[in-house]
């Protein structure tokens, strides 16, 4: 449901109440009656909560006012680390308004899955050897998360690590082939990709359109506020890069 950054920005926010406190939480919450209270056991019960009962949690923690703040022995911890949360939670396309989480994106819980598989992916991948890729995937969504957001900062990471998964999957194919590798570039590399039947006509277009649609000077939508095209944006990117990374890896 959450991307792991947030998970662990709202394990932090459960770290700043007292131990009594998680613990009624969890149980209510949760169904989980956890004693003594660790980070471990924190990271494992989110990990493996189900939506609704997420869902639950996040809306009593960020929605819960003065009532929950009460429990916390640090007031100014809380109040930072729920401030982190809240960014977090808007980053991923989440938010608690009116006592409940309102999806700000539709399809927010998929993205937030593809986005930590691919940072798997990647940590063992020889397309991402310098971690640039994930580099950028965390920054963009880092940029969405900051105060203020940074709109712009957050499309134009995610589109480059688009770019780079497309530019380096050139690269490598062409080496194991032993054919000539193409320009560095975007376009020249994408239709490498076409030409050596990784990515069919048809996924091709389908790409390009995307990239161009996220690149920089493009307008947003009428109707989607600044905030929503930009987790939209994101969103077209970390999927294209997670097609094509599985399409790489079985290539």
């Amino acid at each position: 449901m959450l991307t792991n950054r947030t998970r662990a920005s709202l394990v932090q926010l459960l770290e700043a109440l007292s131990s009594s406190a998680v613990r009624v939480l969890l149980l209510k919450h949760l169904d989980e009656n956890l004693w003594p209270i660790n980070t471990h056991e924190l990271l494992s019960v989110t990990e493996t909560a189900d939506g609704t009962a997420m869902a639950g949690l996040l809306v009593e923690l960020v929605g819960g006012g003065t009532s929950i703040r009460a429990n916390a022995p640090a007031k100014y911890v809380f109040d930072t680390r729920l401030e982190d949360l809240r960014s977090n939670l808007r980053a991923d396309g989440f938010e608690v308004i009116e006592g409940a989480l309102v999806r700000l994106l539709p399809g927010a819980e998929p993205v937030a899955r593809i986005t930590d598989s691919l940072e798997g992916v990647f940590a063992s991948s020889d397309l991402d050897r310098d971690g640039e890729i994930r580099r950028l995937l965390r920054e963009s969504h880092e940029d969405l998360a900051a105060t203020p957001p940074d709109f712009n900062g957050g499309t134009t990471k995610a589109r480059i690590a688009l770019e780079t998964v497309v530019r380096r999957s050139a690269a490598k194919i062409a080496s194991s082939r032993m054919v000539p590798a193409p320009d560095d570039r975007w376009g020249a590399a994408l239709a490498f990709l076409k030409d050596q039947e990784v990515v069919t006509t048809v996924e091709e277009e389908a790409l390009a359109k995307v990239y161009t649609l996220i690149s920089s000077g493009a307008h947003v939508p009428r109707g989607l506020t600044d905030e929503q095209w930009a987790l939209l944006a994101r969103t077209f990117a970390v999927s294209g890069a997670y097609f094509l990374t599985h399409k790489h890896l079985v290539t």
